[in-house]
């Protein structure tokens, strides 16, 4: 994938929201633009130190895997998936904890990856790209609570 499109691709992700092409441009810089295949793990529950995935083409899943070291569940569990401009990683990036799912590819994706020590660098380094990312993080993750609170509810009255 050209850069240019990978640039576009950020700019409208609501990650990103309130950045200039001068910030994403930036951010671009500091990552890089990989392929992954149907049944790639780009990050495993537990995992520590995991990159910050944004979806730039295909479609991930965010799973809780059958087999995690020596504990297994019934079944997979599926939290989620992702597709264009949505991202994973976002949970360890803020409270510095291992993975707390798998995210795999569900077929040829490409997807822009930033080491998490290089985003927080960007981020401790210009407080306006800061605030900006973390209240978009933050939007992102009430409206995620909201849906889950929805959930449960709906789940006390069958």
């Amino acid at each position: 994938m050209e850069k240019e499109t990978a640039l576009g691709i950020l700019q409208s992700s609501n990650l990103f929201t309130g950045l200039n092409h001068k910030y994403i441009a930036t951010i671009l810089e500091n990552g890089s633009i990989i392929q992954i295949y149907r049944g790639d793990s780009i990050i495993d529950e537990g995992q520590k130190d995991h990159d910050i995935c944004i979806v730039l083409s295909g479609v991930l899943e965010i799973v809780l895997p059958k087999k995690i070291n020596s504990m297994e569940r019934v079944s997979k569990v599926e939290l989620s998936v992702i597709g264009l401009g949505e991202w994973a990683g976002e949970y360890s990036l803020i409270d510095k904890k291992p993975a707390s799912a798998s995210v795999i590819a569900c077929g040829t994706s490409e997807i822009f990856v930033i080491p998490r020590n290089n985003f927080k660098e960007l981020l401790d380094a210009d407080h306006f790209l800061a605030q900006t990312i973390y209240s978009n993080l933050l939007r992102v993750l009430v409206s995620k609570i909201r849906v889950f609170v929805k959930e449960a509810d709906a789940f006390c009255f069958i």
